[in-house]
């Protein structure tokens, strides 16, 4: 009937703190602690208040009292409260992990100090002892220690490491949802810290305490490391690498093979030194990597593509930066590869076709670079270059599928492996295996022109990737990896949560410095395409910005980074850039349909 029942108070209906009954209010003037003298239960106002509920109550009206700036009082009472009132209690790890974010948020506008950051530690570490299996009291406590690593001068801050460390391992073991950022943390320390003694043994420690295919989720990161310059690093790294590829070999297979086939030899001899682990006991499972791996390669940059590219890049370096040097090193590789043979049938056709004419050119550049540098041979050369080069732009531009018949053999016979279809892999999860992989690719007509690539798992589904070339997807990994942190952080907060707010993520698997696959994501459309569209229809220059920040300024390329910003507001504000909103609202079947899809966008 809108009355309040016997015994409730109307908190935050008057004036200053809220009237509170007889246990709380008399919080020091009854001697001792908090609501001191008040032995056992309370009865008031027709209620009974037993040990929980008046803790609660104290807990609240110590939080209001913070919340209206009377902080140092707060501080105070609420350490006497942890310390006394609330020792042995549930309340205590809460009271104690309290105190410390207090003593922490007080002064935070000042240099965090070596006595501040003991004083927190101690706090916190007082919310550990209380409860030694809470997830926030360790990541409370590992939190500051980072902090203090962070931003005390190093002399202060070596104190801290260990700490931070073991923190952080407890942190994770306890709160395996919230893992990943934890982890990033700990790899920033063990990375930086690592030559220590006292770090790596406590790495090591740590280590057994957590489960293996939590490293999973940092394995770009860990394999950045496999070659780190500093051994004890290096040793750490090697040694949790093996651990993990003996539980799961095949959440590492991929991204060691890519390591294996590093330019940099400290690189490549530690993947493969890792690799010769798992072959003990997975051997059928590396060979099919490998096979797997250098087949895609194979197919993703044709040899027709490799030759356009890099007569592309050897005609700048010859004709605009007049490196005659950089021009035959662009080219050697290429020349080497077409001495070795073809495997393949594609590249059979390509040596028939174009074989002659790149021989006699490589002639004219080896009679230059070794017998007087006589510039009517590059002049030859190029003559020959210059034709095979316009007989490629024309054959590339046709090109629309590729048979494996032809570019791979050795892949279309690939059917039934034990390696797990790339990008599928989870720890917790039944391993989709290779079936067997499609017929041909279609080739999508983008600049790079990446294949559609489509391959059967052992569960009868058909998996469906973008094989590219010509890029190194390895920052496209981390940008991934940094989607699911970020849907974490939403996904942690009741508004993320209600609006569905995550981003769409999909695997991408690097295969090499300059290829990789990306899993196809069906009934998309990317910005780029649904802006076209728009302004198509409306008979509006795709490219309007571009053009109006050149009518700004004509020299755009040769101004600074402060002047090209100047021309980029000048666009804004000459522009709505409405069009991706206008383009949800006619796709939008109906209002109805449209007002959910609005707060996301």
């Amino acid at each position: 009937d809108g009355t309040l029942p016997t015994g409730a108070l109307p908190v935050g209906t008057l004036p200053g703190p809220p009237r509170l009954p007889p246990s709380i209010d008399g919080l020091s003037r009854a001697g001792g602690g908090l609501g001191g003298g008040l032995g056992g239960d309370r009865a008031y106002a027709g209620g009974t208040v037993d040990g929980a509920q008046r803790h609660a109550g104290t807990y609240g009206y110590l939080k209001q009292m913070w919340a209206d700036g009377s902080r140092e009082e707060a501080i105070a009472r609420l350490a006497t409260f942890a310390r006394y009132e609330a020792a042995g209690t549930a309340f205590a790890a809460k009271a104690w992990r309290r105190l410390g974010g207090w003593q922490r948020a007080v002064g935070e506008d000042q240099p965090f100090s070596v006595e501040r950051a003991a004083t927190v530690l101690a706090s916190l570490g007082n919310a550990t002892d209380a409860s030694p299996h809470s997830y926030k009291a360790w990541h409370a406590w590992a939190m500051v220690s980072f902090e203090a690593v962070q931003q005390l001068p190093p002399s202060d801050a070596a104190e801290f490491v260990v700490p931070a460390v073991r923190g952080f391992f407890r942190s994770i073991a306890l709160g395996r949802e919230a893992a990943l950022q934890d982890l990033l943390r700990l790899l920033t320390l063990w990375f930086t810290h690592g030559h220590r003694a006292d770090v790596e043994a406590a790495v090591q420690a740590g280590c057994d305490d957590i489960s293996a295919d939590l490293w999973l989720l940092v394995t770009p990161q860990i394999i950045a490391r496999i070659h780190a310059p500093n051994p004890f690093v290096r040793r750490s790294v090697n040694r949790l690498l093996a651990e993990v590829a003996r539980t799961h070999p095949q959440g590492l297979i991929y991204p060691l093979t890519v390591a294996s086939k590093s330019l940099l030899l400290p690189r490549r001899t530690a993947a493969l030194r890792v690799l010769t682990e798992v072959r003990k006991a997975n051997d059928t499972l590396v060979e099919q990597a490998a096979l797997v791996s250098t087949e895609l390669i194979r197919c993703s940059i044709l040899w027709h593509e490799v030759w356009h590219a890099a007569l592309e890049e050897a005609s700048r370096l010859y004709f605009q930066a007049s490196d005659v040097d950089g021009m035959l090193a662009a080219l050697a590789p290429l020349h080497a590869q077409i001495s070795r043979g073809p495997v393949t049938t594609e590249e059979n056709d390509f040596l028939r076709t174009y074989g002659a004419e790149l021989r006699a050119a490589h002639e004219h550049c080896e009679r230059y670079r070794l017998g007087g540098r006589s510039r009517q041979e590059l002049q030859s050369a190029w003559e020959l270059y210059s034709t095979v080069f316009g007989w490629l732009t024309k054959q590339i531009g046709r090109m629309t599928s590729i048979e494996l018949a032809h570019a791979s053999p050795r892949l279309l016979q690939a059917r039934d492996l034990e390696l797990a279809v790339p990008g599928t892999y989870e720890a917790t999860a039944p391993v989709v295996r290779i079936g067997s992989f499609a017929r041909s690719m279609s080739v999508i007509g983008s600049k790079q022109r990446p294949r559609k690539l489509a391959v059967t798992g052992d569960d009868g589904v058909e998996y469906v990737f973008l094989l590219k070339g010509h890029e190194d997807l390895r920052q496209d990994e981390r940008v991934m990896q940094l989607f699911g942190l970020v849907n974490a952080l939403l996904a942690s907060t009741d508004d993320g949560a209600r609006l569905d707010l995550g981003i769409q993520r999909y695997s991408v698997v690097p295969l090499s410095t300059n290829s990789g696959l990306i899993e196809w994501v069906p009934r998309c459309d990317t910005l780029h395409t649904l802006v076209r569209a728009y302004r198509t229809s409306r008979s509006v220059l795709l490219n309007v910005e571009h053009r109006l920040m050149l009518h700004f300024a004509p020299d755009l390329e040769s101004l600074t980074l402060l002047q090209r910003m100047e021309a980029f507001q000048h666009v804004l504000s000459h522009t709505e850039g409405m069009d991706l909103a206008r383009v949800l609202w006619v796709k939008a079947p109906s209002s109805e349909e449209w007002l959910p899809r609005r707060p996301p966008f």
